[in-house]
């Protein structure tokens, strides 16, 4: 999940909700709303940017998507209820939601989305690994921006449901395979998921690197390497 999807995907699903809470007053309270939105993702993914190393990516990405999948569904009920009822509180609950869905966002989605693709990919893979990651954040902002407003025009509050069914999905994918990169570098974090198979130094590297690496080694410039042995060592025990 994007940052551009995100604050798409928190536009489309309350934009019905501001107008007709809001009525005549939307353009005074909506604007300074989103914008104050805006300035609280800002301050979050500014922070967390800065305590990456200090607290993990796991328990960043565990503590966000669990948090997300909480947040909305929260906000489905408190949806629910605006939808049935018409009472102003269940609005204002969703807009206080959508503050509490974006702080778990930004603890780790915001910032590590594209980061933690780079650390966990092989030398060899990691333009490829990037290239699907930004097409599948193209895809998902296409859906947000044509497919959201059409469901919720004919499904109202019952679409959000779809989200936290993914948002589960994601927190069991996280919990199961997300490993912690902190402190490791890329050829312990490669033994982490390949582990005796995984493609180390030379072997991870391409056709011209392979060429340089095999000159540099007949020249006595580079010993053995010894160094990423014992990290791999490490990373196995």
């Amino acid at each position: 999940m994007s940052k551009s999807r995100t604050i798409a995907l928190v536009i489309t699903l309350t934009g019905a909700a501001f107008l007709n809470i809001l009525s005549v007053q939307t353009a005074v309270i909506v604007l300074p709303t989103i914008g104050c939105l805006t300035i609280f993702n800002f301050a979050i993914a500014g922070g967390m940017a800065f305590s990456i190393d200090w607290l993990g990516r796991r328990p960043l990405f565990l503590t966000s998507t669990f948090g997300m999948c909480l947040a909305m569904t929260g906000w489905t009920v408190a949806s629910q209820q605006y939808t049935i009822t018409g009472t102003t509180a269940g609005g204002r609950a969703v807009i206080a939601l959508i503050f509490v869905f974006m702080f778990f966002y930004n603890l780790a989605w915001s910032g590590l989305l594209i980061n933690y693709v780079v650390e966990i990919s092989p030398f060899y893979l990691r333009s490829r690994y990037l290239t699907v990651t930004l097409l599948a954040v193209a895809a998902g902002s296409f859906f947000t921006n044509y497919v959201n407003p059409v469901a919720l025009e004919r499904i109202t509050w019952k679409y959000y449901l779809c989200y936290i069914i993914w948002l589960a999905f994601q927190s069991v994918v996280v919990w199961w395979k997300y490993v912690e990169t902190k402190g490791r570098s890329l050829e312990a974090v490669a033994v982490c998921f390949d582990g005796d198979d995984a493609k180390l130094g030379g072997a991870g590297a391409t056709g011209k690197g392979k060429e340089l690496l095999d000159v540099l080694h007949t020249d006595g410039i580079l010993g053995k390497g010894g160094d990423i042995e014992l990290q791999v060592e490490h990373a196995k025990a």
